[in-house]
């Protein structure tokens, strides 16, 4: 029986975490661990960490160099056999590079679903 399985990018196939805490001690010179970074709306210097990400991937050389999460490309080819869909909050905008970065460690032939156009699923 194949299903539909909808993967998010961020978290799941991204370490948006680590992009963005390079990008912070690269910009601000604060350095700060994965481990601080303990819930949604972290904030450092009064700044959200959600605000930075949102403006960081409006740059695709960012989008480009964000890592890929350790086991996410084995445990999408173990779900080759299934539809999988690529779901994500991330705006409009950022779908070309998005696409791109997908496209280097996974192939999901059956569709991302970005943002604002989720509803097209």
């Amino acid at each position: 029986m194949t299903l539909k399985i909808a993967v998010d990018i961020d978290g799941v196939l991204a370490d948006q975490v680590a992009a963005v805490l390079r990008e912070i001690e690269r910009e601000y010179g604060l350095v700060y661990s994965k481990s601080d970074v303990d819930r949604a709306h972290w904030t450092f210097e009064g700044r959200e960490v959600w605000e930075e990400i949102s403006r960081l991937l409006s740059d695709p050389e960012y989008v480009m160099q964000v890592p890929i999460i350790h086991g996410s490309q084995k445990a999408i080819k173990k779900l080759s056999h299934h539809d999988v869909f690529v779901v994500t909050a991330r705006r409009p905008h950022t779908e070309e590079a998005t696409r791109r970065w997908l496209e280097r460690p996974f192939s999901f032939p059956k569709g991302l679903l970005l943002g604002q156009n989720r509803d097209q699923a």
